[in-house]
């Protein structure tokens, strides 16, 4: 099985106060959400979401992201919102596959 991981930090602008609140990449947690097939193999729906608060005004921040991979081992695209603000960096992932994981582990 496949991972998705987000390999920077993201910057989003508050809607309120304009101020920027940086998420880690690491805080983007994806999973597995839905799984079609396709003529090459499977088209995987991965989604992440990170809840937070703006650290200048404490508005409420949602940044939500979907990725999906297809084929397999292929990130084909790539979608992110923002509710209370607005993304002012957008996030780059990469597919960490388990093998990866074993290596690092």
């Amino acid at each position: 099985m496949n991972n998705i991981k987000c390999c920077n930090d993201i910057k989003v602008k508050c809607s309120k106060c304009g101020s920027e609140t940086t998420v880690a990449g690491s805080d983007l947690a994806f999973e597995e959400v839905e799984r079609n097939s396709k003529k090459m193999g499977p088209e995987i729906h991965h989604a992440a979401e990170w809840s937070g608060a703006c650290a200048h005004c404490n508005e409420p921040v949602v940044l939500k992201a979907d990725v999906w991979e297809y084929p397999v081992g292929a990130i084909n695209d790539i979608q992110t919102s923002v509710e209370g603000g607005s993304l002012e960096r957008d996030l780059n992932t990469e597919i960490q596959s388990d093998d990866d994981n074993e290596e690092e582990g």
